[in-house]
């Protein structure tokens, strides 16, 4: 089903060009967007904003009966969009007020592309994006712009991300896939539009993944999120399972030294399988599931090697979930108080008493 949105604002960067626009649902909730990722899913069928259209040579207009009770930020004769063009100009700094910067799979397949076992943090800026990349390359920095309101800029052990309000894309998928990384930082970025982040990281290689001070990250789907993903120390402190529905092979074949995911509850989760599948963890793994929507738990915990696995809490409400098959060719100890889990005769020499 599509997505049915009305403009009631539009936004103009410091080279007077609209690139970005606040949508309203029938709901009356408000998303601000960039227009690239809009053009993006217009052109794909995935929302409908009834008062813009897109034209064939690929710019956003305004229907012709809305024209007129479109926001005043933008006069007419700004109609034309350019907020696709990249490349810093000589322009002086002028006192604008910060427009918000939006990382797209874009921007996350360039740093994927420059990385090689950097530093990645994602910086507040709310000065002038054109002229940061432009200092940024005189004094020799590799140094991108995205929009003209998101700047990537890397020496040789570090790349830095600045924007106002750094917001992620509303579809995560493949972002960061085959990413080499020192260390992955999520401070100062905005989750609030993110419904997927299947695949984000799958095949990635990461020092240290840090989630802590992410603004609501509540996917509704992370199918394959960490799949075969090596991940040294993991903080998932930020990331919240409040809405997530579907997991279906999240940490399949995943590595850590520890997985710490007791806020994990997901209580809305209902798409298990083979989550953890092939998952290995050297010391300890602590899983906060209820269980209480799980109807596919499959495979969930098969051929998983885990030193110590704690899944106290964890008492599905659908009881023709097959646990023997749940738990197949697992390796490890496992702390539960699940009674039919510890009455498993295949697991009886693994469970802690």
């Amino acid at each position: 089903m599509v997505t049915e949105y009305t403009c009631t604002e539009r936004f103009m960067n410091n080279k007077r060009a609209i690139d970005v626009y606040a949508l309203k649902d029938g709901n009356g909730n408000v998303v601000r967007i960039s227009a690239s990722e809009l053009k993006r899913l217009i052109s794909n069928g995935k929302i409908l904003v009834t008062n813009l259209k897109l034209t064939s040579d690929n710019r956003l207009i305004m229907s012709d009966n809305d024209e007129r009770r479109s926001n005043n930020n933008v006069p007419a004769k700004a109609e034309k969009d350019t907020s696709d063009k990249q490349e810093a100009t000589d322009k002086k700094d002028t006192a604008v007020e910060p427009v918000q910067a939006y990382f797209t799979t874009k921007c996350g397949k360039y740093i994927t592309k420059i990385s090689e076992a950097h530093k990645i943090t994602f910086n507040e800026y709310t000065g002038n994006i054109v002229n940061l990349v432009r200092k940024a390359r005189l004094l020799g920095k590799e140094a991108y712009t995205f929009d003209g309101n998101l700047a990537i800029i890397s020496n040789a052990d570090e790349i830095r991300v600045y924007g106002h309000n750094i917001m992620m894309e509303s579809d995560c998928t493949n972002m960061f896939n085959g990413l080499r990384a020192q260390s992955l930082d999520f401070n100062n970025t905005n989750w609030r539009n993110t419904m997927t982040i299947s695949r984000m990281f799958v095949h990635s290689r990461i020092g240290t993944l840090t989630f802590d001070g992410a603004k609501k990250c509540c996917p509704n789907t992370a199918a394959e999120a960490f799949f075969d993903a090596y991940v040294g120390v993991a903080n998932f402190q930020g990331f919240s399972s409040e809405k997530l529905r579907d997991a279906q092979a999240m940490f399949r074949e995943f590595r850590t030294n520890e997985l710490d995911l007791k806020t994990f509850k997901a209580r809305q989760l209902s798409n298990a399988y083979e989550m953890f599948r092939r998952c290995i963890v050297v010391t300890k793994a602590t899983i906060g599931l209820t269980g209480e929507n799980i109807f596919d738990a499959r495979c969930m915990f098969k051929s998983a090697i885990i030193q110590e696995l704690d899944i106290t809490g964890f008492k599905p409400e659908e009881l023709s979930i097959d646990f023997e098959a749940m738990f197949e060719g697992f390796k490890g100890r496992i702390r539960t108080d699940n009674e039919q889990i510890r009455a498993l005769r295949e697991l009886r020499d693994h469970i802690i008493k």
